[in-house]
């Protein structure tokens, strides 16, 4: 059921690229995705490692919900930082863009805490009926917005209404005090030196991640930009299928955490369904994907995304395989090592990302990422094999 909502979640915001793709110019999708691009990297820092702090660090009730608040507010005091700054820099379209970055805050840092928060009561159930709900309510305001063409504004407003109820329920979820400023200051100070390595390794992560795409926000034109999102959009919309399993998963991988054979036979499990999962949809799309391209967008220029997208969805099957494998080092809670790790991963996704991206355009970019994957599964491969199995 997770897994599900959670697909349903993101192909609803997946529904929102093909209505603009559908209704609006291949320059403004371009605009839109370059923006979503830039401020998923600006955003990293409001969610400082705070969700993954959360689940590995709340060992009761009372902690988890103090937490939460403290976690909670942090993040949207440097989220209105963010807000503010965003407001004096003159860009082309500076209502989309801040509505953009309303959206992802909601769908990204505050998410992410909600899921930690329902990890470790053990009630995932909880976020698939948020998902659910929430998923179905952004549908129907976009297919509402579709039908009487309405502006970008009013499909980013209609699903910014719909995270800030979601966000209401999980405030009177944790039924905890608001902290003032010097209780926020005394916490921050507690937990700051374990915080820190958290925090890069979680804001790194999809840093390194996204490194290709940016740079092709600002090296590909508009046009070709657009195509390259869709596949890359879609790509990202069946790996969340296993990110899923990996999420629901993590009730396994914390009751193993201790037994090393135990965790072994659960690693294995996981690591058999997201490779089973993935070899799927790359056949599927394989055989199927220009014909459900021109389909879905119902127009000829978006086929020049089959080719990217059949190669992402092979780069999907090595980097499950790393984030699975990376799930061991964050219950060994060795977070030092793996900002350590992070740092290589930025630097070659940086170094190879604007280099093949600016000498082959699409064909570099998604280079770039194949190159990334392979030294980030070799590098979590040995981390593994020797905690585990030596």
């Amino acid at each position: 059921m997770f897994t599900f909502s959670n697909l349903l979640k993101r192909g609803s915001n997946y529904l929102l690229l093909i209505l603009l793709a559908r209704s609006m110019p291949i320059s403004l999708v371009g605009t839109y995705s370059a923006y979503v691009n830039a401020f998923s990297l600006v955003l990293l820092i409001s969610n400082f490692g705070f969700s993954e702090y959360l689940l590995v660090n709340s060992e009761n009730e009372k902690k988890l919900r103090h937490n939460s608040v403290f976690f909670l507010e942090l993040s949207l005091l440097i989220f209105i930082g963010i807000l503010i700054c965003t407001s004096f820099i003159p860009i082309q379209n500076s209502v989309l863009a801040i509505l953009i970055l309303i959206k992802l805050y909601f769908e990204t840092s505050v998410y992410n805490m909600i899921l930690s928060f329902f990890q470790v009561k053990q009630k995932i159930s909880v976020v698939a009926v948020i998902n659910l709900i929430s998923a179905s309510l952004i549908v129907l305001i976009l297919g509402i917005s579709f039908f009487y063409n309405q502006d970008i504004t009013i499909y980013l407003i209609g699903v910014i209404a719909v995270h800030v109820m979601v966000y209401m329920y999980f405030l009177n979820q944790i039924k905890a005090p608001v902290l003032s400023i010097q209780e926020l200051k005394n916490h921050f100070k507690k937990i700051v030196k374990d915080l820190k390595y958290y925090g890069y390794a979680m804001v790194s992560t999809p840093l390194y991640l996204m490194i290709p795409t940016v740079a092709g926000s600002f090296l590909l034109t508009s046009e070709v930009l657009a195509k390259y999102q869709v596949a890359y959009s879609i790509s990202n919309i069946l790996l969340l299928v296993s990110v899923s399993q990996i999420q629901v998963g993590y009730v396994e991988f914390l009751d193993a955490q201790n037994n090393s054979l135990k965790l072994k036979k659960v690693l294995k499990k996981f690591a058999i369904r997201v490779f089973g999962i993935n070899v799927l949809f790359l056949l599927f799309f394989a055989l199927f994907g220009e014909k459900m391209l021109l389909i879905v967008f119902d127009k000829e220029a978006y086929l020049e995304s089959f080719i990217p997208l059949v190669y992402l969805l092979f780069i999907n099957i090595i980097c499950m395989f790393s984030s699975l494998l990376a799930v061991i080092m964050v219950l060994k809670k060795d977070q030092k090592l793996k900002t350590k790790y992070h740092i290589e991963f930025i630097m070659i996704s940086t170094i190879f990302g604007i280099i093949l991206t600016y000498y082959f355009g699409v064909n570099g970019l998604i280079s770039a990422y194949l190159i990334l994957y392979v030294y980030s599964f070799l590098r979590y491969f040995f981390y593994v094999k020797r905690k585990l199995y030596q």
